[in-house]
C-alpha cells in the first residue's frame, strides 16, 4: 500500500473515531515498548522481543525477585507489561499491521481490527 493511500487512509478513518479521552491512560508506543526505531528492519524487532521477553516474561520476574529495572512490579503488573510487549511484537513482525500502525497508531489498529468497538 502506498504511503499516500495510507494517509488517505487515516483521514478518512478518523472522522469516525471518537476524539481522545483526556481520562483514559496513554498507549505505550510500541517502537519504544521493544526498544527499537522505526526504521527497524524484522531481524531487528525480533531480536529486540526476544531480549524484552526475557526481561518481563513472569516466570523470569519471579526468578529475580520480581525486579524490573530497579523496581519491585506485581505479578498482575508484570502479566500486563508482557500482554503489552507481545501485542507490540504481534503488529511489529507483520508487514501490513506495521503499514496500519504506522498510519492510524492504536486507535485506528483497533478501528481496522474490530470497527464496532472503536
Amino acid at each position: 500500500m502506498k504511503t499516500y493511500q495510507l494517509k488517505f487512509l487515516a483521514w478518512t478513518f478518523s472522522a469516525f473515531l471518537p476524539p481522545d479521552d483526556p481520562d483514559a491512560e496513554k498507549e505505550v508506543d510500541y517502537y519504544d515498548l521493544l526498544d527499537v526505531t522505526r526504521a527497524a528492519n524484522g531481524d531487528d524487532i525480533k531480536k529486540a522481543y526476544r531480549k524484552r521477553s526475557l526481561q518481563l516474561h513472569p516466570d523470569k520476574l519471579r526468578q529475580r525477585g520480581m525486579r524490573y529495572q530497579g523496581e519491585v512490579i506485581t505479578e498482575e503488573e508484570a502479566r500486563s507489561r508482557f500482554q503489552q510487549m507481545k501485542a507490540a511484537y504481534d503488529t511489529l513482525s507483520v508487514p501490513k499491521k506495521r503499514e496500519i500502525y504506522d498510519a492510524l497508531g492504536h486507535r485506528g489498529m483497533e478501528f481496522v481490527i474490530n470497527p464496532s468497538r472503536a
